[in-house]
């Protein structure tokens, strides 16, 4: 083990300096415990050094950006004092393995990326910076139950994440990209209990192991491309049990080339529906959108938004009428209504007959009533009375 008497000092504000004309040498080096500060890339690239252990009573409190970048570094265990992880810190390294004896509260930008980390259990850490695991291959366990805040490409193409990724309660933004490329099979957000949780695009674009998915009761859009090349995703879910959506818009591309996709149920909170969000969703055979009034400006189908049919499939689409049933009439697709349909009763008189065009009826559709008389009966102008309040009678 090589300390400070080897290659090291510490200057008067507590900085670990490399004696000048010394080169280090060695797999294991010693931090002695009156060094505050591990400065910017002072074992970058040094890929010798395996293993960096502290002094007993360290009181290191900063480990500069870029401090480990490039270097040979397998296993590190990081002070009490330890609070953030700098920009880079690691990246590119050969660490395998880290243990945080301190609150670390923060991960900034690319702290891990490019490492062979298998598993990074931080409790205490509330925010992770873009690129701060991408590229991580071997990374299968994450564990930040405090975790509000996930940057950009945070854990792009960490392909062997998948059940070990325990979702914090307290998640309220997750960036672009932060999961492009990932090895998860399911995703239960539900989880997630924040009133509102903000996603930027393609978060979970190119999992192409992915077969389901839940989403959290505090989610307010889909946006572009979230689940863009999920080619197995096969069930949607947008309402788990107990949960009511607060969805209000699906985006762009947000579920295009789902191929695997065959039935959807689109909840009563979203209104609008953008281009191609489902396009290339080749399997769908049927698609429920349970907008109670989809007519005005305010509801929105984009022409593109669902798949053209092919020769060999057919799409049943169910709505409440309106442009629900317009767009699918548009599309070639066999058309459902979602309203319940009522039988309509009528009694005969001996003074003449009645005959109705439409029986049953469904709520706001127009039925033609024929009423003919009797030889030498004519009808009065109170004739017909209905007992359903919203029956419309004209003469």
């Amino acid at each position: 083990v090589q300390g400070s008497e080897d290659f090291f000092y510490v200057d008067d504000d507590g900085v670990l300096q490399l004696i000048p004309g010394e080169e280090m040498y060695g797999s294991t080096i010693m931090v002695p415990a009156e060094a505050k500060v591990i400065p910017a890339n002072i074992f970058a690239g040094k890929t010798s050094v395996k293993k960096v252990t502290f002094e007993e009573g360290s009181i290191l409190t900063d480990i500069e950006a870029g401090a480990f970048e490039d270097s040979g570094l397998v296993e590190i265990t990081l002070p009490v004092g330890v609070t953030v992880v700098k920009e880079a810190t690691f990246k590119n390294s050969y660490l395998a393995k880290i243990t945080f004896l301190g609150e670390v509260t923060t991960i900034e930008k690319e702290a891990f990326a490019d490492t062979p980390l298998t598993a990074i259990t931080a409790p205490s850490v509330t925010s992770v910076g873009n690129n701060a695991f991408s590229n991580c291959s071997s990374l299968k366990t994450v564990k930040m139950a405090k975790l509000e805040t996930i940057g950009s490409k945070a854990f792009q193409y960490c392909s062997a994440l998948n059940t070990g990724m325990n979702w914090s309660t307290k998640l309220t933004k997750i960036g672009s990209s932060a999961f492009k490329g990932c090895g998860f099979e399911s995703l239960d957000l539900s989880a997630i209990a924040t009133d509102t949780i903000s996603m930027e695009t393609g978060v979970f674009e190119g999992c192409t192991k992915l077969t389901s998915v839940e989403f959290p009761a505090g989610m307010t859009e889909i946006p572009g491309a979230t689940f863009k090349g999920c080619n197995k995703l096969k069930s949607v879910n947008f309402e788990p049990t107990g949960t009511v959506s607060k969805i209000t818009a699906i985006y762009e591309n947000a579920f295009t080339n789902c191929a695997a996709l065959e039935r959807l149920i689109i909840p009563a909170s979203v209104s609008k529906i953008y281009a191609s969000a489902f396009s290339g969703c080749g399997a769908l055979t049927e698609v429920n959108i349970w907008n109670p009034n989809p007519t005005g400006d305010d509801f929105l189908i984009a022409q593109n938004a669902f798949p053209t049919l092919s020769n060999n499939n057919q799409l049943t689409m169910q709505g409440y009428n309106g442009k629900v049933q317009e767009y699918a009439i548009a599309k070639g697709y066999k058309f459902k209504t979602l309203y319940p349909s009522f039988a309509i009763e009528y009694y005969p008189s001996d003074y003449g007959t009645m005959t109705i065009n439409k029986n049953p009826a469904i709520p706001g559709e127009v039925i033609q009533v024929k009423v003919t008389p009797k030889d030498g009966y004519y009808l009065a102008s109170d004739g017909l009375q209905a007992t359903c309040a919203s029956a419309i009678l004209e003469p």
